[in-house]
């Protein structure tokens, strides 16, 4: 808090150090000068003016604010109380007090910037200084709000735009999570399934992308339904999915990938003008336990199993 007694005079007659720490003079430099020296030119006037009727009519300033100059030529936002001292009847000197409130001001801008809202709200408790409950309620309203958009925005990064499933950034770093725990307790597991839809580039040319698009949308939304809540699934990169499952052995995981391929194989596949076709999937399992190695080790044991389905078997 910075201290600051001023005469009747406007002159600076003592300040204290944290006065010479915000504005980077010396004490020397600021005792026996005028108050009107360190603010900005535009703002010389109304102190000139406030001071005066404080000496005349000896009532307090509470909570007003100015902008001061720094040595440096920089500009901050003070908040000040300013109380007259009388001895024998006569008005002696003040005594201001007064904090930097530069990064508050900034705060609040910003704040205004993205709320129209909270701009309106803001604007009306500056003007009205001694609302100051107020004001905070409304700046932890207006954080709280860009908090929900920031978690919005960390939603949709980690999201797939088509199928509104994870994406592959937020699948991989999962994916390490997921094999560091297990590599970390002893009798962890994990298991991974990849998964490719069979022909899908001859879909594709037979009835168009944006058909296509469809399938993987709806493909999407079976597969939600078709595994558990702490199991993690992503789009892995074109027409390929992955699903992560933790503490799931190789048995339990083979059985989620049979119940998945026939689920997709009994599900028809409708498009605009009733066009409905059979979509199948071909998925390779892959199985990981304490020490038996990386993420890498995982994914080549899941692509291998992939690509041996699809060119033996499909579905």
């Amino acid at each position: 808090i910075c201290l600051l007694y001023i005469s009747h005079r406007g002159n600076i007659l003592e300040c204290n150090e944290f006065v010479c720490k915000i504005m980077h003079y010396s004490k020397e430099e600021i005792q026996g000068s005028p108050f009107t020296k360190f603010v900005v030119p535009h703002e010389e006037q109304r102190l000139r003016e406030e001071f005066h009727a404080l000496f005349v009519e000896g009532a307090g300033i509470r909570r007003h604010e100015c902008l001061l100059r720094t040595k440096q030529g920089e500009n901050i936002t003070i908040e000040y109380n300013v109380q007259v001292i009388s001895r024998k009847g006569r008005r002696r000197k003040a005594l201001m007090v007064f904090s930097d409130v530069t990064e508050k001001k900034e705060l609040e801008m910003e704040l205004l910037e993205k709320n129209a809202e909270t701009e309106k709200t803001l604007w009306e408790m500056a003007e009205v200084k001694d609302a100051l409950e107020a004001r905070a309620g409304e700046l932890n309203r207006a954080t709280e709000e860009l908090k929900v958009l920031n978690e919005k925005l960390n939603h949709l990064s980690i999201t797939d735009g088509l199928t509104e499933i994870y994406n592959h950034r937020h699948f991989q770093d999962r994916l390490s999570e997921e094999v560091n725990r297990v590599n970390r307790t002893s009798g962890g597991v994990v298991s991974l399934l990849l998964m490719d839809i069979d022909d899908f580039k001859r879909f594709n040319d037979t009835y168009g992308h944006q058909c296509g698009d469809m399938v993987l949308k709806q493909l999407a939304g079976i597969l939600k339904k078709s595994v558990r809540n702490i199991d993690i699934l992503a789009r892995y990169g074109g027409e390929e999915f992955a699903v992560i499952l933790p503490n799931e052995n190789v048995e339990k995981a083979t059985l989620v990938a049979h119940r998945i391929c026939e689920t997709i194989r009994s599900t028809p596949f409708s498009f605009e003008k009733g066009v409905s076709v059979q979509v199948t999937v071909s998925i390779g399992v892959g199985t990981q336990t304490h020490g038996e190695g990386d993420k890498v080790e995982l994914l080549r044991k899941a692509d291998n199993a992939m690509y041996a389905a699809k060119a033996k078997w499909k579905d």
